[in-house]
């Protein structure tokens, strides 16, 4: 503390001295000494300059520390952006109606037995059409020679709409059947086998499930 102390009172006897010192050349009135005594005044002045040069210059490196986390906030971003447009490319694509219903069929008949007609019947009971990225009606020419006067196209989004559909109607035909079949009093149907015509007739024939249920 009292080095400080000592240092202060050095620097204000060397203020003083300085001061003195200038004050005795201006007297003097030479150009020489005007050129020192001018360059000793701007001292302060360029102190002064360079502290706040120093200021700006720790302004600058902090911005520039601002500016690298903000590099790198925005980095992320893009790479959030990046993986989002990715999944709207593929929901676009699976938003793209391309597959007939025969196509469809063919997907399903791996488990069902269904036919391009009634996947066209599940689109149009289930109100498909009115969503042009679940399923298209296209008219076909006046005069073409195709059997029906439209052609319909699913996207995947559609084909897999439709197999849940499906899906979830054999389901329930299945539970009905069983519950039905737990409170028949007439002798117990072959379950499997009424099973298995039913996986393979599936939404066919819209009486399969009374036809079961009722029979001996």
């Amino acid at each position: 503390m009292e080095d400080i102390i000592n240092n202060i009172e050095d620097s204000i006897v060397y203020q003083e001295r300085e001061k003195e010192l200038i004050d005795s050349w201006k007297q003097i009135n030479d150009p020489l000494y005007n050129k020192i005594i001018d360059d000793l005044e701007s001292i302060p002045v360029l102190q002064s300059q360079i502290k706040d040069l120093n200021t700006l210059f720790g302004e600058l490196d902090k911005s520039n520390e601002n500016l690298e986390d903000s590099n790198k906030e925005l980095k992320l971003e893009i790479e959030k952006l990046n993986k989002e447009n990715s999944k709207l490319k593929l929901l676009n694509n699976l938003g793209i109606c391309q597959y007939p219903p025969y196509i469809v069929s063919d997907m399903i008949k791996e488990v069902y037995n269904i036919y391009s007609h009634r996947i066209t019947s599940i689109a149009e009971e289930n109100n498909f059409f009115s969503n042009k990225n679940i399923v298209l009606r296209i008219p076909r020419k006046k005069n073409s020679k195709q059997k029906y006067s439209s052609t319909v196209i699913f996207s995947l989004i559609g084909v897999i709409k439709t197999i849940s559909i499906v899906k979830k109607t054999l389901s329930d035909n299945i539970d009905k059947m069983i519950e039905k079949n737990k409170n028949n009093d007439k002798e117990p149907i072959n379950l499997e086998k009424h099973i298995e015509n039913m996986r393979n007739g599936i939404l066919e024939d819209e009486d399969l499930l009374h036809k079961i249920c009722t029979s001996k």
